[in-house]
């Protein structure tokens, strides 16, 4: 009996030990967050002009590691810098129900509006 020649067998390691483009690219999407969502858009924006981070913090008058930490990681950026900096990529967060509906400040009474504690 013969053994399968190097190239096969290195290929089928391969195949067996790390997961193919895409898979990672379906495994990837599935866990997008509005979050991560905000610093694909901002990173997106950035590179369609051919700015580096440092120009794209200048511009919108914020520090270059604000960029980085929006870019990577902005669940730990207080929302308004986050909605400020989304505002240039003509992105926008919105809350909607689970059935996609559109939830608008009409939604909600004066009450609720003006309340200063939400419990």
């Amino acid at each position: 009996m013969s053994r399968p020649g190097y190239p096969y067998f290195k290929a089928v390691v391969r195949s067996r030990t790390s997961p193919t483009l895409a898979l990672q690219v379906v495994q990837a999407r599935a866990g997008l967050s509005a979050l991560t969502e905000v610093g694909l858009a901002l990173r997106e924006l950035r590179r369609a002009e051919g700015l580096s981070q440092r120009a794209l913090a200048t511009r919108l008058g914020v520090s270059k590691s604000m960029i980085g930490r929006l870019e990577k990681d902005p669940s730990q950026v207080p929302l308004g810098k986050v909605l400020a900096a989304l505002e240039p990529t003509g992105y926008t967060l919105r809350l909607a129900s689970a059935q996609g509906s559109t939830v608008s400040s009409a939604h909600w009474t004066g009450a609720d509006l003006i309340a200063k504690d939400l419990g």
